[in-house]
Parts: C-alpha cells; sequence; structure tokens
C-alpha cells in the first residue's frame, strides 16, 4: 500500500456537485502534498457520484444511502489512511496554506490529538482575495477542556485530528443532527494535546441558504443530544472537569435558545433554558438568566399577535 499519507482529508458532500468541484479544486491548490482525498457522496442526485467517478483515481470517491454528515464522514474515516484526518465540508475551500501550517504545527508540538484553524465566513469567493499568508501563531493547551474559557469553536471543516484517536473516539454522531462536531470535540476533550491556530486563516466558510447548520430543527436536536450526552456522563473528565465541560457546552446553549425565541420557537428556547439552567447559575451567566425569561416574554407576545392577525386576515378573506 505505499507509505502512510500525514493526513487524510475527508470531505462528505451531498448535492452540491458545483461546490464540491470549488473545494477540490482549493485542495489541489496546497503547498503541501502528502495527503490522500476521500470523498463520500452521501446519496447526492445532482450527479455528484458520476462526476467523482470522473475524476483521478488519486481521489477515492465513496458513497452511502443519505444519511448525513457525521456518518459520511466516519466512512470515510474508515478507509483514511494518514496519521491525521483533515475534515473539508463540500461547500468551504482551503488557502493554499492550510494543509501546510497544519503539518509544522503538528511537528512542532509533538503531534497533538487536535489541531484547530482559524476560519472566515463568505457569501461570494471574491470576499477570500484580500486574505493573505502570515506567520503562524497558535494556543496551546494540554487538551480542549484546558481551554474552556477561551470558548474556541471547534467546527468540523476547521478540525485535524489524530486518526488513531478519532477511531477510538467511535467517530462523529450517527444520527441526522446538527452540533455534532461540538459533540465530537467534547468526547475527545482529554485527549493529549490541542493546538489553535490564530494566525494564518486556514478555512473559508462558506454562507448559503443550502447550508446544514441553517436547518435549525436539527440544531436543535444536537444541543439537546449534547445535553444528554453530559447528563449521562458521556463526556470525559467526571466531576473534577465538570465546570470546564459546562462553560464549553453553555458557550452553544445559550445562542441556540436565543435563535429559537427569534424564531418564534418558544417551546424549545424553555426546553433548552431549564435543561441547563443550573450550570449557567453555577457559572454566574446572571445578564442571561435573568434577559432569557423577557425575552420568552416578548416572543410570545408576538406569537399570540401574529396569530390574531392571521386569524382575522382568514376571517375576512
Amino acid at each position: 500500500m505505499g507509505q502512510r499519507p500525514k493526513f487524510s482529508i475527508v470531505i462528505p458532500t451531498y448535492n452540491r456537485r458545483c461546490l464540491l468541484q470549488r473545494a477540490l479544486a482549493s485542495v489541489r491548490n496546497q503547498t503541501f502534498r502528502d495527503y490522500e482525498v476521500i470523498v463520500v457522496d452521501d446519496g447526492s442526485s445532482d450527479g455528484t457520484w458520476e462526476y467523482l467517478c470522473s475524476l483521478d483515481p488519486s481521489v477515492k470517491a465513496l458513497r452511502q444511502e443519505n444519511r448525513g454528515p457525521g456518518p459520511a464522514r466516519n466512512l470515510g474515516a474508515r478507509h483514511a489512511r494518514g496519521t491525521y484526518l483533515a475534515f473539508l465540508d463540500s461547500d468551504d475551500l482551503w488557502f493554499p496554506w492550510t494543509l501546510a501550517t497544519f503539518s509544522e504545527l503538528a511537528s512542532r508540538h509533538r503531534a497533538p490529538s487536535i489541531l484547530s484553524g482559524k476560519l472566515v465566513e463568505f457569501w461570494e469567493e471574491a470576499a477570500l482575495e484580500g486574505i493573505k499568508a502570515e506567520p503562524i501563531a497558535v494556543d496551546v493547551f494540554p487538551d480542549y477542556l484546558t481551554s474552556s474559557r477561551s470558548r474556541y469553536f471547534v467546527g468540523s471543516g476547521m478540525m485535524v485530528v489524530r486518526r488513531d484517536i478519532f477511531l477510538n473516539s467511535g467517530g462523529f454522531d450517527d444520527g441526522h443532527l446538527n452540533c455534532e462536531d461540538h459533540d465530537l470535540i467534547l468526547r475527545l476533550g482529554s485527549a493529549p494535546g490541542f493546538v489553535q491556530v490564530l494566525a494564518p486563516t486556514t478555512l473559508g466558510l462558506r454562507r448559503h441558504v443550502a447550508s446544514e447548520t441553517s436547518d435549525h430543527r436539527r440544531t436543535v436536536d444536537g444541543i439537546s443530544r449534547m445535553i444528554q450526552q453530559e447528563r449521562y456522563g458521556v463526556y470525559p473528565g467526571g466531576v473534577s472537569r465538570a465546570r470546564a465541560r459546562r462553560e464549553i457546552l453553555t458557550s452553544h446553549t445559550r445562542p441556540v435558545s436565543l435563535k429559537c425565541l427569534s424564531d418564534n420557537r418558544v417551546d424549545d428556547a424553555w426546553r433548552i433554558y431549564a435543561r441547563t439552567v443550573g450550570w449557567n447559575l453555577r457559572l454566574g451567566r446572571w445578564k442571561y438568566l435573568a434577559a432569557f425569561p423577557i425575552l420568552a416574554l416578548s416572543a410570545t407576545l408576538r406569537g399570540v399577535a401574529s396569530r390574531a392577525v392571521t386569524k382575522r386576515e382568514h376571517s375576512h378573506s
């Protein structure tokens, strides 16, 4: 089989043939070349599989029925040979120096379990033209949980994980829900060595209406799953590291509960608030604790007024 590559780049995709082409082009533009590429077609119906079959055999193409990005990444990881797994979503882009940055840091910091990149969000690719290579700057921690007060966001497209540690963890949750990346990083929370890239920017995160994260129902389901995981003691560290875990967890739950209010999904918001209120009390999140009930009441009144208007319109139609 030859020598193992340093990186296995795993790209899940679903009905994004045109965007996938751009993602693969950004991989081909890497200055660091010791990698393999694995693309997992998650049951696309837009010609993605036919496109993948037309590519050079150096791109390993796999296919599964539509099960979501987490299971697709797991399938790719099981076929990977690299020392590290580098995850790239098919609607996102890397910069030419991305893998070179991760390679340098993996060597410099003695093969840490997790490296996390720096992202910039964009709607149009022209917005990325001003992003330039910079000297490497990082924040280094004994493990991810130790970084809890820094509140570093580690999304799937930002994370580079040692393959052995990823496989031992069981990988991403197999459910078709969002926040599967945050769940994974918490399950890897005590794995030795976490490096957060502060510079250069390594990932262009594309914003568009068809992105997985725009499905708010799946986001609520994913957050609820994480709360349940913590309550069942799934995440590592025991009682001694509960505060660190809950600092990280509530940094995700608070904005989701507030987004539910802005979307008039008040019941979902209250469920998240009620299940995490004790954690937020112990962490001293007084502003959130005090503001949420007021915002919830306001959202409820908006909903009542909206339904009244709709009822009147129907009665006159």
